[in-house]
């Protein structure tokens, strides 16, 4: 069976200022900074205690240790927002994985396809004697061997 050597998944969707202040707003009221100021601090990755360090530094804030707990409630709240929009854009566009189980990737061979989030491809690196251990690669940025030269060159 021939293997289609153009991925065509389009790029998921990544959550907007506007957004993570709609995710935010309702549990914001009665702190010390706005759902707009949260957005506009938010960054993929932080942690609470970084977050609350951006939001004292820009938005004036003095936080305590408790004031933690309540930033990284929100930070779940922007990362389910995010999930959200994945699933709809998994949804809406019909995403297939662009590739069948056993093909080889730059990063290694397809091993299957993860369950617990949308369009992510289980990958077994190269190399790896951990028969469990495998890569999440998206959809959407897998390559196989074939179209990194062609793209590099």
């Amino acid at each position: 069976m021939p293997v289609n050597l153009t991925n065509n998944t389009p790029k998921r969707p990544n959550i907007t200022k506007e957004q993570i202040a709609q995710a935010v707003e309702k549990y914001v009221v009665g702190m010390q900074f706005s759902a707009t100021e949260f957005a506009s601090e938010y960054r993929y990755g932080l942690d609470s205690y970084e977050l609350a360090k951006a939001l004292e530094e820009n938005c004036r804030c003095d936080f305590q240790r408790s004031d933690l707990d309540e930033i990284e409630d929100l930070i779940g709240h922007v990362e389910n927002a995010q999930r959200e929009l994945v699933k709809e854009w998994f949804a809406s566009n019909n995403i297939q994985p662009p590739y069948p189980i056993g093909s080889i990737l730059t990063k290694g061979e397809i091993t299957g396809i993860y369950k617990y989030e949308p369009a992510y491809f289980e990958v077994k690196e190269p190399g790896q004697l951990d028969q469990s251990r495998r890569l999440l690669v998206r959809f959407e940025d897998a390559v196989l061997p074939e179209l990194s030269s062609v793209v590099s060159a």
